[in-house]
């Protein structure tokens, strides 16, 4: 028996283990050592998955000493945690992409230089436009999609977020007048538009090259 206590668990389970290919198993299941077991709980956790699920999808690949007691802990942390988090007040737009190009539109804006831009990117091909805007309201961001939808068409629907100049009366009558549908997501809940922000970081990348903003 050895004198670690690291070991032990390890030694008492020694006709499970074996080495295959550089790999120490345990059965089947790769036993995956003590520095990588934090990011395993969270690939097992994917999905929020309940206890039996979590241990169901660890029994078929991966194994470590205590693995089971810590599945249970880490899946009844997050029950706790989920309980005593605020209630969404919106749904996060679905990750799904449009079958179509120009049917989905995300729009963000974003400052460099004391200057002010708008993004608009297409869901489907992550096409994206990107035009400066001298003022912050809605009549210049209405402006601008006026412009980009007579060069490519009018979407189904446009995402945004909760800005002033989109929750506003008159860009309400304008997705009313043009026909689309306006969808807003709370930037508490950044994942709900993380197109438009990859979007907006590629965007300011381009134009801090740019010797002159225009």
């Amino acid at each position: 028996m050895p004198s670690q206590p690291l070991l032990k668990p390890y030694w008492e389970n020694k006709q499970h283990l074996t080495v295959s290919k550089g790999l120490l198993m345990y059965n089947s299941r790769i036993v995956i050592p003590q520095s990588l077991q934090l990011g395993m709980l969270e690939v097992i956790h994917e999905g929020h998955l309940g206890i039996t699920k979590c241990q169901g999808r660890a029994g078929c690949s991966v194994w470590w000493p205590l693995i089971t007691r810590q599945i249970e802990d880490m899946v009844n942390r997050w029950h706790i945690c989920s309980r005593l988090r605020p209630e969404r007040k919106e749904p996060l737009i679905p990750l799904s992409y449009p079958s179509m190009p120009w049917t989905r539109l995300g729009k963000d804006l974003f400052e460099i230089d004391k200057k002010m831009y708008i993004v608009v990117v297409d869901y489907n091909s992550r096409w994206f436009e990107v035009k400066q805007l001298h003022t912050v309201t809605a009549s210049a961001a209405i402006c601008v999609m006026c412009e980009l939808f007579a060069m490519h068409g009018i979407p189904e629907t446009v995402v945004s977020d909760n800005g002033p100049q989109y929750a506003c009366q008159e860009f309400k009558e304008f997705a009313k007048d043009w026909g689309f549908q306006h969808v807003t997501s709370s930037p508490i809940y950044p994942q709900a538009n993380g197109e438009v922000e990859r979007a907006v970081q590629t965007a300011k990348n381009i134009l801090r090259k740019t010797p002159i903003h225009t």
